[in-house]
């Protein structure tokens, strides 16, 4: 699973090793920053080049339009999210843990990178209105979704959980993390209560409570 997460985020901008790497890299947390304060559109340039202390050609070269830049940011957050979230599965050896794990680093996730979490609900709204991005997003949950069956078909197997299609009960819970998310970061809620629940029903869903 390592070598996998290593060579998405890899796969992002290149070598992590190279000075093309650090740079873009550099400009896409600046980004974020940017996204997470004033939105898409007001992410210029010229903003990026300020903040970053870099040359407009440069960002430029390294992301031909705004789109590109944005589409790299969305991969790159998605990159980080699965480190964290594998680095939290394979610590643990038995399935319901490793369910319980990959439940909780989402609530990790939002603590630790706010402003990802942010960027991640605008490419949401993209999502409904640009047919690339939906298509991106597809891509990306359908490898969650893939996870998540492996695990839960993991549980079956070695008799910690039991029902019928471990692929349709993934869906449920991934789209159950979904909701967490979106209520988590969009309305007023108690963190340490909140997770609580969520967790409780999260596991009530599978049989684990």
């Amino acid at each position: 699973m390592k070598s996998d997460i290593s060579a998405a985020i890899t796969g992002v901008f290149g070598k992590v090793e190279s000075r093309r790497h650090q740079r873009m890299v550099q400009i896409v947390e600046a980004a974020i920053r940017s996204y997470a304060s004033v939105g898409v559109e007001e992410t210029t340039f010229e903003r990026l080049s300020q903040r970053c202390q870099v040359t407009r050609p440069l960002i430029h070269h390294y992301f031909p339009s705004k789109r590109t830049l944005f589409d790299k940011t969305v991969r790159y957050i998605r990159a980080q999210f699965q480190q964290m979230a594998v680095d939290a599965i394979v610590r643990e050896t038995r399935p319901r843990k490793q369910i319980e794990a990959y439940i909780a680093v989402t609530f990790d996730w939002i603590e630790k990178h706010p402003e990802h979490a942010t960027v991640w609900r605008l490419f949401y709204y993209y999502c409904g209105i640009d047919k690339a991005f939906l298509k991106l997003n597809t891509e990306l949950a359908n490898m969650g979704h893939d996870r998540i069956t492996a695990i839960l078909e993991a549980g079956v197997k070695q008799k910690e959980m039991s029902f019928a299609h471990p692929r349709k009960k993934a869906k449920a819970l991934q789209v159950m993390i979904l909701g967490m998310l979106m209520t988590g970061t969009t309305e007023l809620v108690n963190a340490a209560s909140f997770r609580k629940q969520f967790t409780e029903e999260c596991l009530d869903l599978l049989g684990l409570d």
